[in-house]
């Protein structure tokens, strides 16, 4: 049987296999060729002036802060608080994550479990989602209550919802999975 099927092989025509033609980008392309230029020279030119700025300039250049009012209020209309059922949550590809985050909104349920749960959320460095905050205030308040252990952020948590396949917070995700 096994010489049957090698002479069977062996009678086959040889067929050789051509990928599509080439194309010019299939070479790469020497864009620029000599010594390299200093990244500051790069980074720091203007029409105005050719100097590079201080450590101390750029110390001293307003922060975009995170906290900042015009990024509020933070409303999600695919959340809503209670229990996670059955069929939410399934497929998360908890396996990629580096680290664990949880989600919450400015509101006592979440600030509730926050707070029985502290513990385990600052030894496992997980990230606060806080997906429905109207305020700096509120947020302010959040870690205040949670005693500035936490590190929360506020964000638009609907496309999250999808992603997830989650209607329902306070919600908690690490590599095992999501905690119900």
């Amino acid at each position: 049987m096994l010489l049957a099927a090698v002479a069977v092989c062996l009678s086959l025509p040889a067929v050789a296999f051509k990928g599509p033609p080439a194309s010019p980008l299939d070479k790469p392309i020497k864009i620029f060729d000599g010594p390299g230029v200093p990244i500051a020279d790069l980074l720091f030119t203007s029409a105005a002036d050719d100097e590079v700025p201080s450590p101390q300039d750029i110390q001293e250049t307003p922060q975009v802060e995170l906290m900042s009012e015009n990024r509020f209020p933070i409303r999600s209309e695919k959340w809503t608080i209670g229990p996670i059922g059955d069929d939410e949550g399934r497929d998360i590809p908890s396996y990629l994550l580096t680290m664990p985050f949880f989600i919450v909104g400015y509101d006592r349920v979440s600030v509730n479990w926050m707070q029985q749960n502290l513990d385990i959320l600052a030894e496992n460095r997980a990230i606060g989602y806080v997906i429905n905050v109207e305020s700096v205030a509120q947020m302010e308040e959040l870690m205040r209550l949670t005693n500035n252990e936490l590190i929360l952020a506020a964000v638009p948590g609907d496309s999250l919802a999808e992603t997830l396949k989650l209607r329902h917070y306070p919600a908690y995700v690490d590599q095992q999975g999501l905690v119900r």
